[in-house]
């Protein structure tokens, strides 16, 4: 099914070919003579004399190997600093299963300096309360979502439109900065659904299908890492089940409220890991904005040394 070549001798260059293939200067050619299989699985119709009959527009082989050296380089840049945000990642993992006490242990097994006192017990109605002011007077007409991946979003961006419309957002509860919203949709990244913090620095109106919650007592940033963890997991687990929709977690209002949340006695420990896994985000995203930045290098390279727009010197 597949057509295997290689280059000739006078052109054996095979990375710049490879990145060639890559940048799909070769599509228009294959376009012209090829069809869809008419089982309509993805696969193109196009015989091997065809195929060889495509044109490749290509520079001497000095300048291929140049070329060739210039995106490799640019492959490895963009290869290390994905290393760098999968390296990162682990160590939030790591940090995340050490800093927060195991089920049955009061002290966690990783703790800042100048800190020794057991962690204590709060039910979660004790240090928030549910939200339940609707959004009668449309106060907002942007819906916001709680995605396990992106946390809380717009609906804009999440979905490139609004599913609501301003219509039937009257209902809607209106979550203020630093609110949290938990979300009974059950996915791989949040088996028991997730609880995310606004962060969006605005007001928003979120669906009464989620549970919306103000805290107190409690830093933000601690809280918002603690849900990152499975410490709250077995709670879940014990106390409601996946109802009649199997994509949906089902709990009460009132039990989910009785949720154990185990935390640092004193606020000032609580502040020190939040800003903890605060400022490791904050240098994830930042590598990850790096990486779709060299992407976009190389593209552009491409673009330019492919199309012949610039020409090396060899």
């Amino acid at each position: 099914m597949y057509i295997c070549f290689s280059a000739t001798k006078d052109n054996k260059c095979p990375e710049f070919y490879e990145y060639y293939f890559e940048s799909g200067k070769m599509n228009r050619e294959i376009k012209a003579f090829a069809q869809e299989g008419a089982r309509n699985h993805g696969l193109l119709n196009i015989s091997v004399d065809d195929f060889f009959n495509s044109h490749l527009f290509i520079p001497p082989l000095a300048e291929q190997q140049k070329i060739a050296e210039i995106l490799s380089t640019q492959d490895k840049l963009i290869e290390l600093n994905q290393r760098k945000i999968e390296e990162l990642k682990k160590l939030k993992k790591y940090y995340l299963s050490k800093m927060f006490p195991k089920k049955g242990s009061n002290v966690p097994e990783i703790r800042f300096k100048g800190f020794t006192e057991p962690w204590e017990q709060r039910k979660l109605g004790n240090i928030s309360e549910k939200v339940t002011r609707k959004n009668q007077d449309m106060v907002c007409d942007e819906v916001l979502t709680n995605s396990a991946e992106y946390g809380i979003i717009s609906q804009r961006d999440f979905f490139d439109k609004d599913i609501a419309n301003n219509e039937n957002i009257d209902g809607y509860y209106i979550v203020e900065p630093n609110d949290f919203v938990y979300n009974p949709r059950i996915s791989t990244l949040a088996p028991f659904g997730p609880i995310r913090r606004n962060k969006l620095g605005k007001l928003g109106a979120m669906s009464p299908l989620y549970y919306v919650f103000r805290t107190h007592d409690v830093d933000y940033s601690f809280l918002e890492y603690y849900f990152k963890t499975n410490g709250w997991y077995s709670f879940m687990h014990l106390n409601g089940n996946s109802g009649a929709r199997s994509d949906r977690f089902a709990i009460r209002d009132d039990v989910f409220k009785e949720m154990p949340i185990i935390m640092p006695q004193y606020i000032e420990e609580q502040q020190a890991i939040g800003k903890y896994f605060t400022n490791l985000d904050h240098l994830i995203t930042f590598n990850q904005r790096k990486y779709e930045e060299l992407k976009k290098i190389k593209k552009a390279l491409m673009q330019l040394l492919l199309t012949g727009i610039v020409r090396v010197k060899t």
